[in-house]
């Protein structure tokens, strides 16, 4: 470090000055993690519309589109005074214990600005008018908003990690600041990597969406019946099934992950949780066959 001139680039990558940056951060007072979320969260706002056919003067207004069915899937699961209990939060405590459960009304819960109010309904119209079936283009429209979730989600975070870097390692020494930042220079490129990956798989997705037209797909459905009280929805790229046999290498940068699509909805006497990945590739069809035949979603 001490060859390191004041008006070079930091060593972190910040693209700042090391003046500017880095010299003398082990001396500044620390900042509050609660305030480094604050302001990372701030930083990280991101209001977008993710359909295919996105464009000004096409889009309205950006809101608030739910991941999870609200008037079909989260009031059945309200509590007497309209709140869901999350572990999604800003707020989350990951503590010695594990995380915790925090209330959250169910107009607010499980939303992302992602997409403005008109496609937002036509586009999942067909999900949202009628019963859930079981087809092909029902699934396909879970694994689709579940993707767009995520792909906002990544893009929120690689919005706000310049943020998050530069307040995390203050008043730390010298070797925790080198720490922090390499831990942070991964996870950027782990969010960059992901989000390469979501957008191969969108593309595609985008393509069969305006076609309605929906091959190459395949999904599995696992019912079941009595009161729904557990909903979820994502994507992940599954590197192990439930006995640890490893499915994928996701430490490949050269490699495109596989990535698994699901989704929990109601059904007339219970519910249902969907698996959706491309029907060319093992990984996740490995592991969604693997919870069908243990009913792991059946909560």
């Amino acid at each position: 470090m001490e060859k390191i001139g004041r008006n070079d680039p930091c060593w972190c990558g910040s693209n700042r000055k090391y003046k500017m940056c880095h010299l003398n951060r082990g001396a500044e007072p620390p900042v509050p993690f609660g305030a480094i979320i604050s302001r990372t969260m701030a930083d990280a706002k991101l209001e977008h519309c993710l359909h295919p056919q996105a464009a000004r003067g096409i889009c309205n207004k950006v809101i608030s589109a739910h991941t999870i069915q609200r008037s079909r899937v989260l009031d059945r699961i309200v509590d007497p005074e309209n709140h869901v209990s999350t572990f999604f939060s800003q707020h989350t405590d990951f503590s010695a214990d594990g995380p915790k459960l925090f209330k959250i009304g169910w107009r607010e819960a499980s939303t992302f600005t992602g997409f403005c109010s008109k496609h937002d309904s036509t586009t999942f119209r067909s999900l949202e008018t009628k019963e859930f079936d079981g087809s092909l283009e029902h699934c396909f429209l879970i694994g689709y908003r579940a993707l767009c979730h995520e792909i906002h989600q990544k893009s929120r975070m690689l919005r706000s990690q310049q943020t998050f870097l530069s307040l995390v390692d203050r008043g730390l020494p010298l070797e925790a600041q080198l720490e922090m930042q390499r831990m942070g220079s991964a996870q950027d490129a782990g969010f960059r990597k992901g989000l390469e990956d979501f957008g191969r798989l969108k593309s595609i997705m985008d393509e069969q969406l305006l076609k309605g037209s929906y091959s190459g797909w395949r999904r599995t459905v696992v019912y079941f019946k009595g009161p729904l009280s557990v909903a979820s929805t994502g994507a992940v790229s599954p590197n192990r099934d439930l006995d640890g046999n490893e499915l994928q290498v996701l430490h490949n940068p050269d490699a495109l992950a596989e990535e698994l699509l699901f989704g929990v909805v109601a059904t007339e006497d219970g519910g249902a949780a969907v698996f959706l990945c491309r029907s060319d590739e093992t990984a996740p069809q490995s592991l969604s066959v693997c919870c069908a035949m243990r009913g792991g979603f059946a909560a």
